[in-house]
């Protein structure tokens, strides 16, 4: 909860604020809901023991094979290459068709300010699909 509470992640991040743990618990439960309905999952990203950020797939879209991907990380870790290492091993698993729907397209929406986040996109051949609200789309 920490994490996506920070201020700086919440700057580039639209995951809601909570108000309390209650708020957090259900926002996991949600994300273990779109695992077990196969529409979408989230994997902690551990260092040293501690979870130090996530990367998540969802709003999963069968007609068009389409998902969203997300990510944060603890500004403690910005810059260390943690996210580049997290991508790799989300984006191997769905290219693996080990994913259960078919994914053939992701879609990644950030921020403008989030010069980080876009170079990490376009570093995995993710193309810009739309400038105002800053999307990307990654072919698998």
């Amino acid at each position: 909860m920490a994490i996506l509470s920070h201020p700086l992640v919440c700057k580039y991040n639209d995951i809601p604020t909570f108000n309390d743990l209650a708020d957090f618990r259900a926002y996991l439960q949600n994300d273990l809901a779109l695992w077990y309905q196969q529409e979408g999952g989230r994997w902690c990203i551990e260092y040293n023991k501690t979870i130090i950020g996530s990367c998540g797939v969802y709003n999963y879209n069968n007609q068009l094979k389409q998902a969203e991907i997300g990510f944060e990380l603890h500004p403690d870790y910005w810059h260390l290459g943690f996210m580049n290492e997290a991508l790799v091993a989300v984006l191997d698993y769905y290219r693996s068709q080990a994913a259960i729907p078919l994914v053939t397209n992701i879609i990644a929406r950030c921020d403008s300010e989030n010069i980080a986040s876009l170079t990490l996109l376009e570093k995995f051949k993710f193309t810009k699909i739309d400038n105002e609200e800053i999307t990307y789309n990654l072919k698998l």
